[in-house]
């Protein structure tokens, strides 16, 4: 399934693990257990990362490599709610068709 573009994944977009990490404290989206955890975090999002890939070797359609890592983060709770505002905010502009 595609799915939409929007303001998190985009924020995520072709990071490594640690620049994930990075980008997440500095916009402020990570929960207070985020900031104390870093490794945790960084281990989730590895983990998010080989599901994913697991996922694109065996041909399966699924969310984008940012989409896997946005719902692990907030599946164990290192995501706030200004993240989950951001995953909310769709940054896909269509085309006017003729």
């Amino acid at each position: 399934m595609a799915e939409i573009p929007n303001a998190l994944t985009d924020l995520l977009w072709g990071k490594t693990r640690e620049e994930i990490y990075a980008t997440l404290h500095m916009e402020h989206c990570l929960s207070a257990a985020g900031i104390e955890q870093s490794s945790q975090v960084i281990n989730r999002i590895g983990e998010a990362e080989a599901r994913h890939r697991e996922h694109v070797e065996q041909r399966m359609v699924g969310p984008t490599r940012e989409y896997y890592i946005a719902g692990c983060l907030i599946d164990a709770g290192y995501l706030n709610a200004r993240a989950k505002r951001l995953l909310d905010t769709i940054t896909y502009k269509p085309t006017p068709t003729r």
